[in-house]
């Protein structure tokens, strides 16, 4: 479990001093003063560039992207950090897949079987938001999408003053698997990530991802009530008045200064706790946080020396997504540098399931939607009422991205270094292979062997909510730069998977359907129809809906305009000049959409479309504006006009892509039986 504590401040040694009892009254009025200035302020400083050792030469080998070794963050455990220098906007390491958790509630919440340890029983902690991960959150009706994002979505910390990466939405392909040709069609996930620096990062900075301030908000119990953004820019302004002040402008220590600002830090924290939170402890050390920043020294090791990291941390960017050499595997993973036969390729955290039955996935009595109309909502009438039934039909797509055993009931999840790419290399093929840690880098401190001696139900307890496991991938002979990597599943892994190709045979049914993807290439763009034209000339799939760039907090700056329907408003797309006529075009601001006319203006083509809100917007939201939570709760539609052509995409209907398909192949990874510790063994005959 990540948990932030940001209050660092290093004590040093009070020497007393003389004084008299007017000059304390006098030094508490002063305190007091600049309380009451500090509060009425709002800060828009930011923090001071920081100076770090360059990154040093890599002679022979090519450098290190990113490390993992301990956060800087006190309490935070494990973070990653960048090996070289990354300019604003570059990409940090290497792309990874995204994972989307389906219905997850609806599957699992209520199963007597795993009880009080779901899915997200761990996990919840690392779920992203479905519109980070968009168009995976178009996948269901309502908010019915877990993104789960490995590697720097998952292993990168979280600092609200420091926070120096994003990912991009995912791009969207198959890896060239197509359902009508291929077995393993649906068994991969067809998103992928890049992660980018949003700053200049110098090498040896921890990279810390933007969470957003409610990861922290709903945690407060737990991690205590950590600064957000606005509180560190407010104490670094606060800290400048206070060293101008002459109270706390002198280098000699003493116990009536301290009484002083511990007096000025109570009262703050008594109006707002996090902004106490933001400032040192001492007044001893109020010049050093000034200099540094209030965030930065809130965090004083954020960057780290290379030296520091080759000592105490794991390179774990080792391999890149590449189409695999296997026919029909999709993508693989491939060496971004050679290894020597024993060297570690990627060293990653674990996330353990005790309970193989939270990846089931079980029957509901709604019947399939299959029609021409690009209507995105098509059949949620008759998915709102499904109830879920006994009969196991399949299980989540997280369950091809874990370790299990035919022994046991645990899963393990490794979330860092691109694991989830490594294809099964069966026939001798494998070059790699599964180890505990030995003992060097984080796993010193993070890799609980004592774990190895627990009962599975041991593993179960409350206080065992957390990471405590790390796992090696070890390369079993020299493997040169540029090679794809493999890793034997395992023998009952092989069994399944030849057993599945048995039985499978190219989709027939809705064999009209085409990924979506495939329509939105630039250069052969499929050509948007309207929903009177479609009973002519429908899409080439059923599965095919349309969506619409659009964001409702910009519904002030367009232009409305009067209605004959009281229930429509109707609005102008974003003028040209706007700038988020711009921002709105990034993929995390579609929204599902039905085309109702279409016009050429100056020879291009424009459209009217009925804009709809997004499965997982929830009415609940304090957010939102009046209209928004009456287009939710479908009490008003927004019609609006003047989209251009590049402001519309096609999507997958709910429940329509690859990885929704019955008897889709799903099956963990094996570990091999010598590693895996008898404890763990509860299905043993």
């Amino acid at each position: 479990m990540k948990k932030s504590r940001f209050l660092s401040a290093s004590r040093r040694s009070i020497q007393p001093t003389r004084s008299s009892h007017h000059d304390i009254i006098r030094g508490v009025a002063q305190t007091l003063a600049i309380a009451a200035t500090l509060l009425r302020f709002t800060s828009v400083a930011l923090n001071p560039e920081l100076e770090v050792e360059s990154n040093r030469k890599n002679v022979g080998h090519t450098p290190c992207g990113i490390y993992i070794a301990e956060s800087s963050i006190p309490g935070s455990g494990i973070g990653l950090y960048a090996g070289v220098s990354y300019s604003k906007g570059s990409v940090i390491g290497s792309p990874d897949v995204a994972i989307p958790v389906i219905d997850r509630e609806f599957h699992h919440d209520d199963n007597p079987k795993v009880g009080k340890r779901p899915l997200d029983w761990i996990l919840s902690d690392y779920f992203w938001e479905a519109n980070a991960c968009a168009p995976a959150n178009l996948e269901t009706f309502d908010d019915g999408v877990d993104c789960v994002v490995p590697s720097l979505g998952m292993a990168a910390n979280s600092h609200q003053g420091l926070y120096n990466a994003e990912f991009d939405v995912p791009r969207v392909g198959s890896g060239g698997l197509s359902r009508f040709q291929h077995p393993s069609a649906g068994s991969s996930t067809q998103y992928r990530v890049e992660f980018t620096a949003t700053s200049d990062l110098k090498a040896g900075t921890e990279v810390f991802m933007d969470y957003g301030e409610s990861w922290f908000t709903v945690r407060d119990k737990v991690l205590g009530y950590t600064p957000l953004e606005d509180d560190y820019l407010w104490a670094d302004t606060a800290l400048k008045k206070m060293l101008s002040s002459n109270v706390f402008s002198s280098e000699i220590e003493s116990i009536e200064t301290e009484k002083r600002y511990a007096l000025l830090k109570n009262l703050v924290s008594s109006i707002d706790i996090r902004k106490g939170n933001a400032l040192p402890k001492l007044s001893a050390e109020l010049k050093r946080a000034e200099e540094k920043g209030a965030a930065a020294y809130s965090a004083p090791d954020y960057i780290r020396s290379i030296e520091w990291l080759e000592e105490n941390g794991t390179c774990i960017d080792s391999v890149q997504e590449k189409q695999s050499t296997i026919p029909g595997a999709g993508w693989g993973a491939f060496l971004k540098r050679s290894v020597k036969k024993g060297e570690v390729v990627i060293v990653s955290p674990l996330i353990h399931f005790p309970y193989d039955e939270v990846m089931n996935m079980y029957d509901h009595a709604s019947e399939e939607v299959n029609d021409s109309t690009a209507d995105f909502y098509a059949g949620e009438e008759k998915y709102s009422t499904r109830k879920k039934g006994e009969k196991i039909i399949g299980k989540q797509l997280l369950a091809n991205y874990v370790f299990g055993h035919p022994d046991s009931s645990m899963l393990f999840f490794p979330y860092a270094g691109s694991m989830g790419l490594i294809n099964h290399g069966g026939e001798g093929k494998a070059n790699v292979k599964l180890q505990w840690p030995s003992g060097k880098g984080p796993s010193l401190k993070y890799h609980q062997e004592s774990w190895f001696d627990l009962t599975v139900e041991q593993m179960a307890a409350t206080d065992k909510q957390k990471r405590g496991l790390m796992l090696e991938i070890v390369a079993t002979r020299d493997i040169e730069i540029g090679e794809e990597v493999f890793l034997d599943y395992g023998s009952a892994w092989q069994d399944a998977w030849n057993e599945h190709t048995k039985k499978w045979e190219p989709w027939t049914t809705n064999g009209n359907y085409v990924p979506s993807s495939s329509l939105n290439i630039v250069g052969s763009l499929e050509k948007v129809r309207t929903e009177r034209e479609l009973s002519d000339n429908p899409y080439p799939g059923a599965n095919i809906a349309t969506a619409c760039h659009f964001d409702f907090e910009d519904i002030d700056e367009l232009e409305e305009f009067v209605s004959d329907d009281e229930d429509t408003r109707i609005f102008d797309w974003y003028k040209p000049t706007s700038e988020n006529a711009e921002i709105v075009l990034e993929a995390e601001y579609i929204l599902p959409c039905t085309i109702i006319n279409r016009k050429i203006i100056k020879g291009e083509e424009y459209f009217t479309a009925i804009v709809f809100a997004s499965p997982e917007n929830d009415s609940r939201d304090e957010d939102n504006t009046p209209l928004f939570t009456d287009v939710i709760l479908s009490k008003v539609r927004v019609e609006v006009r003047k989209i251009p052509r590049h402001a519309i995409t096609f999507v997958d209907k709910p429940y329509s892509g690859d990885s929704h398909l019955p008897g889709t192949f799903r099956f963990p990874i094996m570990m091999p039986d010598d590693i895996f510790p008898k404890k763990w063994k509860n299905l043993a005959k």
